[in-house]
């Protein structure tokens, strides 16, 4: 486990030199956190140590679409930096032009596939693509969101993914490693970092990719492939404690 002294240091000295930005969930009843670049308001919760559990943002114990547009309204006023709205794509019950529409009048500035359909797997996964529920439908929110001015972010775990999302047309693609890495202490970063690198090396040097990163134990190897993204998300449990970055808005 890095000391905290040092994750500030890596953090600190990537904002000075490349600018680099630094993401976070925002839960309903919580306060924008002050060091924060920008954020994704969601429907979801956080594990004891206070980082967002990824995986109980898709488990349907309530209407995750409904939360993010009724719980937020005191907040997106005066929040000072863009707030994304993480949008369910697979919400059955709600047609994504009206959505994106509703999204758009409450103030958001832009939207995040989160929940994502990518956080399953083998046969549960199988099933919700067969049902016409799957990551092609997040890709076709993409679409539309953007024909409404809303700004794209793509979560994407796979170059596939990453693939279906650039033809979308997102405006930034935002890599997650995967459940997996962020429960087991032991396993390396190495492949995490491949995916960054061959990610990066396929789009222009302009265009915004980040990186998840849920412990402080991932981000000393991260901090090795700074060059390759514009910065990181889901770092909320230590990032009132980063300096704020003087990049422009997303």
């Amino acid at each position: 486990m890095l000391p905290q002294e040092e994750v500030q240091a890596i953090v600190r000295a990537a904002r000075t030199e490349r600018r680099m930005m630094i993401g976070s969930p925002l839960l309903p009843e919580e306060s924008c956190p002050p060091s924060a670049d920008w954020l994704v308001a969601c429907y979801g919760a956080r594990d004891s140590s206070g980082n967002f559990d990824w995986l109980s943002s898709y488990l349907p114990y309530a209407d995750a679409n409904g939360t993010v547009l009724e719980a937020f309204d005191d907040i997106l006023p005066s929040c000072p930096v863009p707030v994304l709205a993480g949008v369910c794509a697979a919400d059955p019950f709600r047609a994504h032009d009206q959505l994106l529409e509703s999204i758009r009048n409450k103030g958001f500035k832009g939207v995040c596939n989160l929940p994502s359909v990518a956080l399953m797997d083998g046969s549960l996964r199988t099933i919700v693509e067969e049902q016409g529920l799957g990551f092609e439908r997040e890709a076709h929110l993409m679409t539309v969101a953007r024909s409404k001015g809303l700004y794209t972010l793509a979560l994407v775990f796979s170059p596939q993914e990453a693939d279906a999302m650039l033809a979308a047309g997102a405006d930034a693609l935002l890599l997650h490693p995967g459940l997996a890495f962020d429960e087991s202490p032991t396993l390396p970063i190495d492949a995490y970092l491949g995916k960054i690198t061959s990610l990066s090396n396929r789009l222009s040097p302009d265009y915004p990719l980040f990186a998840c990163s849920m412990d402080p134990r991932h981000l000393e190897g991260l901090a090795y492939s700074l060059l390759n993204i514009s910065g990181f998300y889901a770092i909320r449990s230590f990032c009132n404690s980063f300096h704020k970055s003087p990049s422009g808005d997303l």
